[in-house]
């Protein structure tokens, strides 16, 4: 089906790239002013496989992903672990699970900001992808995306989201549209989408929206198991 960039967010993927890559550095920063024995290493996250060191190793692994996108080498990556995404993240924790954290955050922001400068300059071009080429803007919003749920996953649950449910509901949108998955999401009143399953039709929050699309949303939104299947945009 024929991409409709009409449903793009308002703002610039780059700009909300190097955003959420700043809060991410931030909640890290904060984390590695400690010791690799700091006890909140051990804390839990959202997602529930990982602590909060192990994410820390994802997030290191993820900027070898992310450089393999711009250097045309996605496939020579994942070649060891099968194509397989599950088993390429859970080699990456185990791959820097040993690596000082003061180190490891080093390696992680001259990857990133080297990442996110060259996204910027590809601008409305192409990187390799683990599906092939892709749009460089689309790009751009997964990852951002990316960090900022992982953000929230660090801080155990939404915090404070200064705008972010509005673009990431907007991009869920797009993204819901460009795979074609079993649901018609449409913006409604401001803050809320329609969301349209077989015969029945959801009206479901921003928030509510943006979560789904990560797969973070629970049951305790009211939402049935196959609608919030449905929705989930976002590995």
């Amino acid at each position: 089906m024929p991409v409709d960039r009409s449903l793009l967010p308002a703002q610039s993927p780059f700009d909300l790239l190097d955003r959420e890559s700043a809060r991410v550095d931030a909640l890290l920063a904060d984390l590695v002013s400690g010791s690799d024995d700091d006890p909140r290493w051990k804390g839990a996250t959202r997602c529930s496989e990982w602590d909060a060191r192990a994410l820390f190793g994802h997030l290191r692994h993820l900027e070898d992903y992310n450089h393999a996108c711009v250097n045309d080498s996605v496939s020579e990556l994942l070649a060891d672990a099968g194509h397989d995404f599950n088993d390429f993240n859970e080699d990456g924790v185990k791959k820097y699970a040993d690596v000082p954290v003061a180190t490891l955050l080093e390696d992680w922001r001259r990857l990133n900001a080297d990442y996110r400068a060259q996204m910027r300059d590809r601008g409305d071009g192409f990187v390799d992808t683990s599906v092939g080429k892709y749009p460089s803007l689309f790009q751009a919003y997964y990852l951002a995306v990316e960090y900022s749920v992982h953000g929230d996953d660090f801080l155990l649950g939404r915090g404070d989201y200064e705008g972010r449910d509005a673009w990431r509901a907007a991009f869920a949108r797009f993204a819901l549209n460009e795979q074609d998955r079993p649901v018609q999401v449409t913006a409604a009143d401001p803050g809320w989408s329609d969301v349209t399953y077989e015969d029945t039709t959801y009206v479901v929050s921003d928030s509510d929206l943006a979560e789904a699309g990560a797969a973070r949303l629970g049951p305790q939104s009211g939402l049935p198991a196959d609608v919030l299947t449905s929705l989930r945009c976002f590995a």
